[in-house]
C-alpha cells in the first residue's frame, strides 16, 4: 500500500514541477509585458482601498484578493496582477486532479496541458477580473465535491461548504455550482445523500460565508441583485430568437477555449449525450457541470444579449470530456473524430505562443492600436495620467479635486497619477450606475474648483455645468496608440457649490 502510494505521488511530481514552472513564467510576463491595467482592473483595484463585505455589481473577492497582494509587493501592476496568476494555476492542479481520478494519468495531462493553453485561460492569468478566483473556486470545487460524494465522513462536505463559499464572494455565477450539484445527485445514484445531513452541511457553511456580504446589500437597497437583474432585461422582441446572436456567443467560447479544440469538444460533447445511457456516472458528474449548463446559457442567447463570460466557468469540463475520449480511443477504438485531439491542443499552443508574443511585438510595429491589437485596451492610460497631471501642476494656488463623469476615466486616473489620489465620478440624477456612486465623494467640495477630464464625445452633463460658478476649456489631450487615438476635454470648474451631494 505504502509502494502504491509512493508511486502515485510520484506520476505527479512532473505534473507539480510544469505548474511550478508554468507559474514562474506568468510572473515574469506580468513583469515584463509592460501592459497597463485595464479599466476594470483599476476600478476593482479602487474598490481594494476601500474595503467592503460588498460592491456595486459584486462581491468582495477580488478586492480582498488585489488589497492583500498590493500591500505585499506594491500598488502597481505587478501587485495587482500576481493573484490571476496564483489562481490561474491552483485551478489547473485540480483539473487535473479530477481528470486523473476519472481518467488515466496520460488523459489527465493531456486536459491539463488543453486547458492551460486555452486562449482564455492564457489571459484569464495575467488579466485580474472578478473571472480568476471565479473559475479557480469552480475548479477546486468540482474536485471536492466529487471527492466528497465518495467519502463517508464529513471532511470533504465541510470543504465543498468552504469552497463554494469562496466562489460565491468571487461571483454570482457560483450559485450554478450549487444547482448543477443538486440536479447531479438527483438525476444520478447519489439522491440518496439527499436524505442525508451532508448536502445541507455543505449549503450551510457557504451561506454562512456569505452572510456579511448578504447584510451589506440588505443596507445597500440590495444594489448588487439589482445590477445582476438589469443582465436579464434584455429580452429580444417576444417570439423573435436571434439565431445570430447564438453563434456569435457560441463562437466566441469556441475562441476562447481555442478554435480546434473548442469546435472538436463541442461535438465530442453532442455525441457523448446522444450516447448519454452508455456513459459512466464520472461523465454524467462532468455533463452536468459543463455541457449542460453551457448549452442552456447558449439557449439563452437567443432570447437577450449574453456575455461571453458568462459561460466560462462551464467550459472546464470539456476539456476533461475530451481528454478521456481521446484515452479511451488511443486504447484501441477507432475514432476519426477525437484523433484530430493531440492536433488541436497543438494549435491551442501555437495561440499561446502568439498570445504571449504580441505584446512585445506589436508595440513596435505599424499596427500597434489597430483593430487586431488585443491590447490596446491595455494601453495609454499612464499617458493620459501624466497628461491630466500636467495640467494639475500648472494650475496656480489650491489644488483642484479630479473629476470625471466615467468610471473608467476615474479608475485609471486613480490608480496612474502621481500619489494614486482619489478621482471623483460625477453620477446621473435617480441613478446608481457604479460603486463611486455609492461613496460620499462632494460632501467636502463646496468652493473648491475641480478639474475635469471627459471623453472628447461626452457633452458635459448639465448637472456639472450648473455646479460650478465658471467652467474654462483647457488644451485637449490626445493619447496616440498607434493606428487609433483616444481624445479627452479638459475643463477647469471654479466654485464648486452645489447644495446637497448628487
Amino acid at each position: 500500500m505504502t509502494h502504491d502510494i509512493l508511486s502515485e505521488q510520484g506520476r505527479q511530481w512532473p505534473v507539480l514541477v510544469f505548474l511550478l514552472c508554468l507559474l514562474a513564467f506568468k510572473v515574469l510576463f506580468i513583469v515584463f509585458s509592460a501592459l497597463e491595467l485595464s479599466p476594470d482592473e483599476a476600478y476593482y483595484w479602487d474598490w481594494s482601498r476601500h474595503l467592503a463585505w460588498g460592491y456595486y455589481s459584486k462581491p468582495p473577492m477580488v478586492a480582498w484578493l488585489m488589497a492583500l497582494f498590493t500591500k505585499l509587493f506594491g500598488n502597481n501592476e505587478t501587485g495587482v496582477r500576481l493573484p490571476a496568476a496564483l489562481l490561474s494555476v491552483t485551478g489547473l492542479w485540480f483539473v487535473y486532479k479530477l481528470a486523473r481520478e476519472f481518467y488515466s494519468e496520460r488523459a489527465a495531462r493531456w486536459a491539463l496541458l488543453s486547458a492551460t493553453l486555452a486562449p482564455g485561460a492564457v489571459a484569464m492569468s495575467f488579466i485580474m477580473t472578478i473571472d480568476a478566483p471565479l473559475i479557480c473556486f469552480w475548479s477546486i470545487g468540482l474536485y471536492v465535491f466529487w471527492r466528497a460524494l465518495q467519502s463517508s465522513g464529513c471532511a470533504w462536505w465541510l470543504l465543498t461548504g468552504v469552497v463554494v463559499g469562496l466562489g460565491l464572494l468571487s461571483k454570482q455565477t457560483m450559485v450554478a455550482f450549487g444547482v448543477c450539484a443538486f440536479l447531479f445527485m438527483v438525476f444520478s445514484r447519489y439522491r440518496r445523500l439527499l436524505l442525508t445531513p451532508m448536502p445541507y452541511l455543505a449549503a450551510g457553511i457557504a451561506f454562512v460565508m456569505i452572510l456579511p456580504t448578504l447584510w451589506w446589500n440588505y443596507h445597500h437597497e440590495w444594489i448588487t441583485f439589482q445590477h445582476t437583474a438589469h443582465h436579464f432585461e434584455g429580452l429580444k422582441q417576444p417570439r423573435v430568437f436571434d439565431i445570430l446572436g447564438l453563434l456569435g456567443l457560441l463562437g466566441t467560447q469556441i475562441v476562447i477555449m481555442s478554435p480546434a479544440t473548442g469546435i472538436l469538444a463541442i461535438f465530442t460533447a453532442g455525441r457523448m449525450a446522444v450516447a448519454w445511457n452508455r456513459l459512466r456516472v464520472e461523465e454524467h458528474y462532468l455533463f452536468f457541470f459543463g455541457p449542460l449548463p453551457f448549452f442552456l446559457t447558449m439557449l439563452l442567447a437567443l432570447r437577450q444579449d449574453v456575455n461571453a463570460n458568462w459561460p466560462a466557468p462551464f467550459c472546464l469540463t470539456f476539456f476533461l470530456l475530451l481528454a478521456g475520449e481521446w484515452d479511451r480511443v488511443s486504447a484501441g477504438v477507432s475514432d476519426r473524430l477525437i484523433s484530430w485531439f493531440r492536433p488541436s491542443v497543438a494549435v491551442g499552443l501555437v495561440l499561446a505562443v502568439i498570445i504571449h508574443a504580441v505584446p512585445f511585438l506589436l508595440s513596435a510595429s505599424a499596427y500597434s492600436g489597430g483593430k487586431w491589437d488585443m491590447t490596446a485596451r491595455l494601453k495609454g492610460w499612464e499617458d493620459l495620467a501624466m497628461e491630466v497631471h500636467a495640467r494639475l501642476t500648472s494650475i496656480q494656488g489650491e489644488p483642484p479635486f479630479l473629476l470625471s463623469n466615467r468610471r473608467q476615466v476615474v479608475s485609471v486616473l486613480a490608480f496612474y497619477l502621481p500619489g494614486q489620489p482619489q478621482v471623483l465620478c460625477w453620477p446621473e440624477p435617480g441613478r446608481i450606475r457604479n460603486q463611486y456612486d455609492l461613496w460620499p465623494q462632494f460632501a467636502d467640495k463646496k468652493g473648491h474648483s475641480a478639474l475635469i477630464v471627459l471623453e472628447r464625445k461626452d457633452p458635459v452633463p448639465s448637472g456639472m455645468a450648473q455646479s460650478f460658478d465658471e467652467i474654462l476649456e483647457l488644451p485637449d489631450i490626445e493619447i496616440s496608440l498607434g493606428q487609433q487615438t483616444r481624445r479627452y476635454r479638459v475643463l477647469y470648474g471654479r466654485g464648486f457649490h452645489l447644495a446637497e451631494a448628487p
